[in-house]
């Protein structure tokens, strides 16, 4: 970091938070976060994240990354899927929504941006 950028941080982070303000919140995508779908061998997915994984942006998890998955998987294979995602969530909090994921074969992770907007450091992302 040079001296000039150690100088204008505070309006940075100024500027930072006059951005996060007045950002929209959009509502989480409707639907089930959990269901069973297609047929064959079986296949357990989870999806865990912010408001990516939680359909923010469409009206219906049909229309979200776990319905666009579904979309693919579902012709193949059985699925039993689940998404814990919230808007504004953290990896640190994320991991406290795996609590009671029971088991899962595999997992997408959507996450980062609400940590890089509380500053989360490097070090204690990776951590969580």
């Amino acid at each position: 970091m040079s001296l000039r950028d150690l100088a204008l941080s505070p309006v940075y982070l100024a500027q930072a938070a006059a951005f996060i303000a007045r950002t929209e919140r959009l509502p989480e995508a409707a639907g089930p976060r959990t269901g069973q779908n297609g047929q064959g061998a079986r296949m357990r997915l989870l999806v865990l994240g912010d408001s990516s994984g939680a359909g923010v942006g469409v009206a219906h998890q049909d229309q979200a990354l776990i319905g666009q998955m579904l979309q693919h998987l579902a012709p193949v294979t059985s699925v039993r899927w689940q998404v814990r995602a919230r808007s504004g969530a953290t990896t640190a909090q994320a991991r406290q929504m795996l609590q009671g994921a029971g088991m899962f074969d595999i997992a997408v992770l959507a996450l980062g941006v609400n940590d890089v907007l509380r500053q989360t450091s490097a070090r204690r992302f990776a951590k969580d």
